[in-house]
């Protein structure tokens, strides 16, 4: 038992580490997981589906079982990628995890004011819950997220996690009017960060499985941002920002399909230095005529 143990933590401790591997990504560890390790893996998919485990899985103290503080820290830790990765494979009751997050954004919500600085655990709390809503969000969810990053007696960090969130869950219509908004002058104040919202925007654009339109709203709208920047440096800052995420998060296919659709219709990316570094590092060839 013991033994058996042992093999199914360092399974899932491959699970939960296998995004760093170009190899073996987060998805194909916890597929591995299902079909290996049946009991284990469905033992777990049970606790995510009862709401008071999930809540001590994503918000609860952190336990002193190495092991389970692995997974806790972990899940509550995962990138936009690998939380469309979980949903996937584990395929969750959806308005059960809803209920339970809005439920921990709500009790948060009164202990923070929604203002920053009032309490760090309640303010950690929500920003987990914010981060997993875009995810199992129906219509209620996202206009709840819409209506959070629109109150601007809202902190601006809850509001900047609010619509990280929405975008998640946003279909084609709704992330071109989402995007367009953002880069109006009226957003500058709270997107200080010239690159943020390109980052925001490019960490949706990676987690995307099936959707073409969504990926290409996506591109067009980081285009017109770089475009609309006069700066030079802020505009070296977009495009480094863009390449972070895809590099980080992306996988070489994905990569590539971004650097088509951004390069058609950014010639101040195509020709960026920083791209062609990207590509490098990638190892995606240069196209004839760009060397």
């Amino acid at each position: 038992m013991k033994k058996m143990m042992v093999m199914v933590t360092a399974v899932l401790y491959l699970a939960m580490l296998g995004f760093a591997s170009p190899e073996l990504s987060l998805e194909s560890g916890l597929i591995y997981l299902k079909r290996h390790h049946k009991d284990y893996f469905e033992n777990r998919r049970a606790e995510y589906n009862d709401p008071e485990k999930l809540r001590e899985h994503l918000v609860g103290d952190l336990p002193d079982n190495p092991n389970e503080l692995f997974v806790k820290r972990n899940l509550r830790g995962f990138t936009g990628k690998e939380k469309a990765a979980f949903k996937r494979v584990f395929e969750l009751n959806e308005e059960t995890v809803r209920t339970t997050l809005m439920a921990i954004i709500r009790e948060a919500a009164v202990e923070t004011e929604w203002k920053k600085d009032k309490s760090a655990d309640a303010e950690n709390r929500m920003s987990v819950a914010m981060a997993w809503l875009g995810f199992y969000a129906d219509a209620e969810a996202k206009q709840f997220l819409m209506d959070v990053f629109k109150d601007r007696a809202k902190g601006d960090g809850f509001r900047r996690a609010a619509i990280g969130s929405y975008l998640h869950s946003a279909n084609v219509q709704e992330t071109k009017d989402a995007l367009a908004y953002l880069l109006t002058d009226e957003m500058q104040p709270l997107f200080d960060e010239p690159g943020l919202i390109c980052f925001l925007a490019m960490d949706v654009y990676v987690t995307i499985e099936d959707d073409t339109k969504k990926r290409e709203a996506i591109v067009t709208a980081v285009s017109a941002a770089l475009a609309k920047e006069s700066d030079t440096q802020k505009r070296e800052e977009i495009i480094a920002s863009m390449l972070y995420i895809l590099a980080q998060e992306g996988d070489k296919e994905t990569f590539a399909e971004a650097d088509k659709l951004l390069s058609a219709r950014s010639k101040e990316y195509a020709d960026s230095p920083q791209r062609k570094a990207a590509l490098e590092r990638m190892n995606i060839p240069i196209e004839k005529g760009e060397q």
